[in-house]
């Protein structure tokens, strides 16, 4: 049960990051998205983790949306680059 609420915790505070890099990104600088969308992966995968074990298909399916997500912010990493 302890291990459920640390990742409860961990799952918070990743959102809580993830709602501050998106308004740094809206109202500061864009050089934000990048983190901010690695931050949605991140968050994503540790609601994968928190229901591993009651819904296997919509666990595959966030991952899968948190790897695309991981390649979306190279993507544009490497295009503000250029």
């Amino acid at each position: 049960m302890e291990k459920k609420n640390g990742i409860k915790l961990f799952g918070g505070l990743i959102l809580l990051v993830v709602i501050v890099t998106l308004l740094l990104s809206i109202f500061y600088s864009t050089a934000f998205i990048s983190s901010c969308i690695l931050m949605s992966s991140l968050f994503l995968f540790v609601v994968c983790y928190y229901i591993k074990d009651n819904n296997k298909s919509l666990m595959y399916i966030l991952f899968v949306i948190g790897i695309i997500l991981i390649f979306v912010s190279l993507g544009y990493t490497f295009m503000r680059l250029l």
